[in-house]
Order: C-alpha cells, then sequence, then structure tokens
C-alpha cells in the first residue's frame, strides 16, 4: 500500500510598521492556482492562525485568526483570540468550526477583563444556536459527598 501525502501551498502576505519595523500583519491565504491571477485566496491555514495582527509598537499579537477555506475554525481551541495591545492579556476568545461559533464543553465566546484577565462574559453556541441554560454541560461545579459516619 502506497501513501499519498498532499502539500499544502500557501501564499504569505506579511506587512511591516515602516517607523518600528515590526510586522503588523500576516496573512496566510490559499494558493490555488486553478484561480485567476487578478483574484486573491482564501485565509487558509492548518498549523496556526491564518490571520496575525500586531500592535505596532509593542509588537503583541493582538488579534490571532484560525481559518480554513477562508472560514473560521479551530478544532483543538478558540479560532479567534483578541489581546489588549498594552498588556498582551486575553481579552476574547471564540471557537469556531467551519464558519459558526460551536463549543460542546463551555462558552463558544468569552470575554475577558484586559486588566485582571477575570471572566466579564460569556456566550454559549452549538453549530451557530445560543444553548439554553438548562442545556449546558455543569463545568467546574463539585459532587456533593454523603456526611461521614
Amino acid at each position: 500500500m502506497r501513501r499519498t501525502q498532499l502539500e499544502e501551498r500557501y501564499q504569505v502576505i506579511f506587512q511591516r510598521d515602516s517607523s518600528t519595523g515590526v510586522v503588523v500583519s500576516e496573512e496566510w491565504l490559499e494558493d490555488d492556482s486553478r484561480r485567476p491571477a487578478t483574484a486573491s485566496g482564501s485565509f487558509h491555514r492548518t498549523d496556526g492562525p491564518a490571520l496575525i495582527i500586531r500592535d505596532p509598537v509593542t509588537g503583541i499579537a493582538v488579534y490571532e485568526g484560525w481559518y480554513q477555506h477562508d472560514e473560521p475554525h479551530q478544532g483543538q481551541g478558540p479560532a479567534g483570540t483578541k489581546r489588549d495591545p498594552k498588556t498582551g492579556n486575553v481579552v476574547k476568545e471564540e471557537w469556531y468550526q467551519h464558519g459558526n461559533r460551536h463549543r460542546l464543553d463551555g462558552p463558544a465566546i468569552t470575554n475577558y477583563n484586559p486588566t485582571t484577565g477575570e471572566v466579564t462574559t460569556t456566550s454559549w453556541r452549538i453549530e451557530g444556536k445560543p444553548v439554553p441554560e438548562a442545556q449546558r454541560p455543569r463545568t467546574g461545579a463539585r459532587r456533593k459527598t454523603a456526611p461521614g459516619p
């Protein structure tokens, strides 16, 4: 039996801030030779974020977006992460699968306080649809035990 591994091809576009020299954007595009030369590719990368935006002064990645075939998608974590440009603290996480906000074991959208990192708001979604509170999995709940003898 012979296995064939398909090679993925990307077009990567970097934009550098002229005064600081910081790479402020990194775009990974699907390189599809079948497209006309005037058409740009779609955001696509399977081994990392396809879009990275950095603060030109601090160099902190203020946004990282995972995409597959131009749709937000990440099977093992948040597809979109926003950070505070001064502290680098995560201020928002968004979980997507195939373009829909989606997470089975927690909120699909979580907002954090940029200073303390504490959760400020959450939104639960499965396949893009809101999940009623009664149907959410109980996370972090402690099981009550019977009193001892």
